[in-house]
């Protein structure tokens, strides 16, 4: 068998991988397709056709399927592998394709290329994390450097792999109480990628940062300044028993407004994107909590304009085993 053709090197998963094929010498046969996954070194699927010249394979579906968008941290400043990529070849009766990268969005395999908004300048609430996501084709050094009002420190994180789309996680948390604010350096083989200055300030009392994943596959944060409850609701079920009835709490959630600050017109547009997300996180003690959104839509005012972001979030509201 002979590839006729193949998708670009660096294609997106969310869009049709089409591999063609044909027998050599035009005849039919019975074909055998295997889906590999390299970095794994894993069978991912195969699938058989039977007397064929010609055919075709989309192998979109099921790397979307085995593609995990989830955010996982560690719990110290890290530089950490996304499982949004997938390395694979393609073997059609023995007949290996080269092996290709893809990714959520087309990339060019060739650049450093940052997949979250970030300016040169943010601000960041003490406690909260400091998460973005960039792809990097070869090895990394991340060079933190901390500044309190008396000292400033410098920590180093290295990554040595390649061609993938890495999370860069800083727990704020973790640094001394007193700092100021955190310079990040990045550099890929030796080259300034990017530099990111985030001004450290005190966490405001409704305060409420939120983490999902771009359609890039890099991770987004906002802190929502203003939370305001709405409800709360608890199921319970009733258990008889000779010593008499039990009463076991099954379900405790509380459902929260949270408002934006006034951003700007575009800004808001780009975080209202968050609704796109199947996942969507809370940053709480320095850890992430799953929440879930009780409506996916965003409404503009009657002159078709964002002028804050409103969303209401149901999370588990914990306590309790017996009533």
């Amino acid at each position: 068998m002979n590839f006729i053709s193949i998708p670009p090197n660096g294609s997106s998963w969310q869009e049709p991988l089409i591999y063609s094929f044909a027998s050599e010498d035009g005849s039919t046969t019975d074909i055998l397709v295997e889906i590999r996954d390299d970095d794994l070194g894993e069978l991912m699927a195969t699938k058989r056709l039977y007397g064929v010249a010609t055919a075709q394979i989309d192998i979109a579906p099921y790397l979307r399927s085995l593609c995990n968008i989830k955010i996982d941290i560690p719990e110290s400043n890290a530089i950490v592998e996304s499982e949004t990529t997938k390395r694979v070849t393609v073997v059609v009766n023995g007949t290996e394709s080269p092996s290709l990268i893809f990714f959520a969005r087309a990339l060019d395999t060739t650049k450093y290329t940052m997949l979250s908004s970030l300016s040169g300048i943010e601000r960041v609430e003490r406690g909260n994390m400091v998460l973005f996501s960039l792809f990097a084709p070869t090895r990394l050094s991340v060079v933190l450097t901390i500044y309190t009002p008396s000292s400033r420190a410098q920590q180093t994180m290295q990554w040595t792999g390649s061609n993938r789309i890495v999370d860069i996680v800083v727990h704020t948390a973790k640094i001394v109480q007193d700092a100021t604010s955190l310079m990040i350096n990045i550099y890929g083989d030796g080259l300034v990628v990017k530099s990111i200055k985030c001004d450290i300030v005190e966490r405001g009392e409704e305060s409420r940062q939120l983490l999902w994943r771009n359609s890039q596959g890099g991770v987004e944060s906002y802190c929502f300044p203003h939370c305001r409850p709405i409800a709360r609701s608890v199921e319970v079920e009733s258990l008889a028993t000779q010593q008499g009835d039990i009463v076991e709490l099954r379900d405790a959630v509380s459902r929260l407004r949270l408002l934006s600050a006034l951003e700007t017109r575009e800004y808001l547009d780009q975080l209202s994107e968050m609704i796109l997300s199947p996942y969507i996180y809370e940053c709480v003690s320095d850890k992430l909590h799953p929440v879930s959104l009780e409506r996916r839509a965003i409404e503009y005012d009657s002159q078709g304009r964002l002028r804050q972001l409103a969303l209401e979030i149901t999370q588990e509201w914990k306590g309790g085993g017996q009533l």
